[in-house]
């Protein structure tokens, strides 16, 4: 008998031609008391995973997985891995917080691993409780043993620099947390995700146009207004574009009124084709003088500052 419940935090979002699985509890197929199934609001096992994997359009190209569980059965968690691995799209796993146990197994399913820079991996042995005599707790032990080398193999598969086997060991029966920087020299993650440093100099127009839409007093229109940070991203590509439009007929304005400088010494009055390669060099030069201009006109108006 199972206990119905709510439908399971397994949260499935499909945008275009990529998906985004969100694992947000433990791995397991809940916990069976006289007969029945408890299984918590937030618990996922390898079932819901596999659905929502064939639920998902032909069209599919990318799947983000996004990860944030203390683990569980090893059974399941291997289970999602292999489910993942054999799928066609490509996998992207994301630690969002926690990917322990497990649940660090179903992240090294990725075929690009990206760990948040406030995130953590946890490894350590496969355990269970037993009960016997001495034989069956040695027995106990040894399937242990067998168990723990399934996420070894997950490990080692992308393992790189000094992690080899022996010392994988050592961190397992160690049971350690692994930093994002160190399971990037580690190859279990093969990103670490850091946000922009606000104080970091930047010449991108295009950002500096989005950083003054949500700087105060904008901010509050857009608040009221509950932009999307994807809509005031095409607000201030927009706002770019019409300043683009506006700093190049200015250019040219000017390049009218200027008289072509000529070389008295080489210039014999034939007329001479133009290089290709000149015209895209100063096509570039142009179009990066035009974005310089935006942000210089930007941070002199100094909009959402109160003079």
């Amino acid at each position: 008998m199972t206990i119905p419940q709510v439908p399971i935090q397994l949260m499935v979002e499909t945008k275009e031609h990529r998906a985004d699985l969100h694992i947000s509890g433990d791995i397991t197929k809940g916990v069976k008391f006289w007969g029945m199934t408890f299984k918590e609001e937030s618990d996922v096992d390898y079932n819901d995973v596999a659905d929502a994997l064939a639920d998902l359009p032909d069209d599919i190209t990318e799947i983000g997985v996004h990860i944030n569980s203390y683990g569980g059965e090893v059974a399941e968690g291997v289970a999602i891995y292999n489910a993942l691995r054999s799928h066609s799209a490509k996998v992207t796993t994301i630690c969002e917080g926690f990917a322990c146990s497990v649940a660090s197994v179903i992240f090294m399913a990725g075929d690009e691993r990206i760990m948040r820079d406030s995130s953590l991996l946890m490894l350590h042995n496969a355990s269970m409780p037993a009960c016997g005599d001495a034989n069956d707790h040695r027995k106990a032990a040894d399937d242990l043993d067998v168990i723990t080398e399934l996420s070894k193999t997950a490990y080692l598969n992308h393992a790189k620099g000094d992690l080899t086997r022996e010392k994988l060991t050592e961190i397992m029966d160690a049971e350690t947390w692994v930093t994002p920087e160190q399971a990037l020299e580690w190859g279990l993650a093969t990103e670490v995700d850091k946000p922009a440093d606000e104080d970091e100099p930047t010449q991108s127009a295009r950002a500096l146009v989005a950083q003054r839409l949500t700087q105060e007093p904008q901010a509050r229109i857009v608040a009221q207004v509950n932009f999307t940070k994807e809509q005031v991203d095409e607000i201030a590509e927009r706002c770019f574009e019409r300043l683009s439009r506006i700093v190049q007929k200015d250019d040219e304005d000017e390049d009218e009124g200027e008289e072509p400088e000529t070389n008295p010494d080489t210039d014999d009055g034939d007329d001479t084709d133009t290089d290709p390669d000149t015209d895209k060099d100063d096509d570039e030069k142009k179009q990066s003088a035009s974005s310089a201009r935006i942000s210089q006109i930007f941070s002199k108006l100094a909009i959402g500052k109160n003079e």
